[in-house]
């Protein structure tokens, strides 16, 4: 039996369009289990690089940009439903997963 063996640093290319957007390519989607609605950070080790790391939000990082969006600071209550939210959201996707492993 041959067994296809792929590169662990492999590259794909996305383009940036004039509005800001880049559609995340079906394989780093797929490799992150990100979904539309998704939180996803992009991290810059220094200002003098042309590279940035591509990670899940934490949610804290969640409930952070929550308050951005807003532009007020949440009272407990607000923090509280979206950190249940994203609680179930988690938990959904952990059992979809386990259903396309084990129908």
């Amino acid at each position: 039996m041959v067994e296809t063996i792929r590169d662990p640093h492999w590259e794909l290319t996305a383009i940036l369009e004039e509005d800001g957007r880049v559609a995340l390519p079906t394989e780093v989607r797929a490799a992150l289990h990100l979904e539309a609605g998704d939180a996803i950070v992009f991290e810059l080790d220094s200002l003098h690089t042309d590279q940035a790391t591509l990670r899940v939000a934490s949610l804290s990082q969640i409930v952070a940009a929550a308050v951005a969006r807003v532009g007020r600071p949440l009272d407990p209550q607000e923090i509280n439903r979206i950190v249940e939210e994203e609680v179930v959201r988690e938990y959904l996707e952990e059992m979809q997963r386990a259903n396309e492993v084990f129908p």
